[in-house]
């Protein structure tokens, strides 16, 4: 009978070990679902990332975009002042055209 109890007491070591194990194993898959989470994360934190630089690009072009178009607004200043310049010269050979013709 001692024998049979000692039987016992050891199936009752080797159950409670077998549920420790499975304990450890349910541990172990936790840690892996927790690691799964945490590498998620850290590709949407990447993702976000990709995307403010794409914003910074896009921004940057638009004031690319807004440069030249002040440089071409400064190129058609240029030539409106170009266009001054010759009706002013135009308006002066008038004159010495009006000047010499009184003299004549």
């Amino acid at each position: 009978m001692i024998d049979c109890v000692v039987n016992t007491l050891t199936m009752i070591d080797c159950v409670v070990n077998t549920l420790t194990m499975i304990d450890c194993v349910v541990n172990t898959l936790t840690m892996i679902d927790c690691v799964v989470k945490t590498l998620t994360m850290i590709d949407c934190v990447v993702n976000t990332l990709t995307m403010i630089d794409c914003v910074v690009n896009t921004l940057t072009m638009i004031d690319c975009v807004v440069n030249t178009l002040t440089m071409i607004d400064c190129v058609v200043n240029t030539l409106t002042m170009i266009d001054c310049v010759v009706n002013t010269l135009t308006m002066i050979d008038c004159v010495v055209n009006t000047l010499t013709m009184i003299a004549l």
